[in-house]
Parts: structure tokens; sequence; C-alpha cells
């Protein structure tokens, strides 16, 4: 998306820099808070030169890649950002179990389109919802497994059903 906007000096306000980022300003105005950025005072006015440009720059590069706000300082607080590996790494490492999951319920709504069961009885949905419930919780299912307040449950297939092989 590109914003046009005129900016009236060689110091922009953190109005235009906002407009011309398509953030709002008071955006600006916390990273400024979190000590993300400097900006100058003329008057009532923060006016953001090039090096505060580059770090709004920055910023959203990191948020974009879902950089939280402790990381962007850790990064921020040495001259050259990227000269953080071990930083980096756990970042990589976070967003390819992100990726993973993302995958996997892709995946999962691409087999609700062509499953002819409701997603409620669907066996490779049930499956997903019981990996889902964390394991502490999961050892309590026998018990429930039986009823809920007097309805029966149904149990999920095993693997290796009819069904699950529309889900491979």
């Amino acid at each position: 998306m590109q914003v046009n906007v005129h900016v009236k000096s060689n110091k922009p306000t953190v109005g235009e820099v906002a407009a011309v980022f398509g953030v709002a300003p008071h955006v600006l105005r916390y990273r400024e808070t979190e000590g993300l950025l400097h900006p100058q005072r003329r008057g009532n006015w923060r006016c953001h030169g090039m090096e505060d440009v580059r770090r709004v720059a920055l910023i959203l590069l990191a948020r974009d890649a879902s950089f939280g706000i402790r990381q962007i300082q850790a990064l921020l607080s040495t001259p050259d950002p990227m000269a953080q590996p071990d930083l980096l790494r756990a970042h990589l490492r976070h967003l390819d179990q992100r990726i993973a999951q993302a995958q996997a319920t892709k995946e999962l709504i691409d087999h609700a389109i062509k499953c002819p069961d409701a997603f409620d009885i669907c066996p490779h949905a049930r499956e997903r919802i019981t990996e889902r419930i964390p394991a502490a919780l999961r050892t309590s299912e026998a018990r429930t497994q039986s009823s809920c307040a007097g309805r029966a449950i149904a149990a999920p297939l095993p693997r290796g059903t009819a069904h699950n092989q529309l889900a491979r």
C-alpha cells in the first residue's frame, strides 16, 4: 500500500511520519514511550529525523516478523540490530513452530471443506480437537466419555478408519 502524504520539512512531525507509514500517530508515540524512538521537539511538535524514520521502518519490519516489543528493544539496543544471532535463532524457531501450526490449521480447514461430515462429528476434526486439549485434561476424558449432564458422548474414531483416509 502506498500512501501519498506531503511532508513539509526534512524533519517530519509524528503525524506526517505516521501517515507515510500508514499507522496511527499514537503508535509512534507509544514506541517513543518504550524508548524505541527519540524524536526531537519543535515547540509542542515531535519531529523525526531520518534516523528515526529508519527505526520506524525497522520496527515495522520486526512487527511484521512477529517480534515482541522486548525483542525489538533488544535488537535496537545495539548499533547493528542484526548482530544478535541468539535472539534471531530463537525467533526463527518460534516462527517455524507458528508456520507448522498454521499449516496444520490450513490442512484441517481444507479437510473440513472436503469432508462430507459436519465438523462436530468428523472423526478427523474430533481427533485434532482432542490433540489440542492439554494432556492433564485428556486423562479425565475417559471419565466424561460415558456421559456429560446425562448425554452420551462419542469417543473419537481410531486412526486408520475409512474416514481418516480422507484426512491424509
